[in-house]
């Protein structure tokens, strides 16, 4: 008879210790998800804005090897610029507009 309390002593002790475990995880698993749904957004944008950089960077690089090669080494240096800051104004303008 005692083995018997002894065993169902048991039983209540795991099935309180299960529904405690299950009670936390429903508690907890909302707030992991929310950080684990933040941390990949931000991984993402991130890498979208490298992107951006690279890219935008790279296109610069190219424009300002075709103004060398279109306009000679020192020449017609002035007109590249003004025409690269027009093209820049008027981007920034877009995204001005844009937002």
């Amino acid at each position: 008879m005692e083995d018997l309390f002894i065993v169902l002593a048991v039983i209540v002790l795991v099935l309180v210790v299960i529904y405690y475990l299950v009670v936390f995880l429903i508690k907890i698993l909302p707030m992991a998800l929310t950080v684990i749904g933040v941390l990949t957004a931000v991984a993402l944008g991130t890498m979208l804005v490298i992107g951006l950089v690279k890219g935008a960077y790279g296109g610069i690089v190219g424009y300002y090897e075709t103004l060398r090669d279109v306009y000679g080494k020192g020449k017609g240096l002035a007109i590249g610029l003004a025409v690269t800051a027009f093209w820049i104004a008027l981007g920034a303008l877009a995204v001005a507009l844009a937002m």
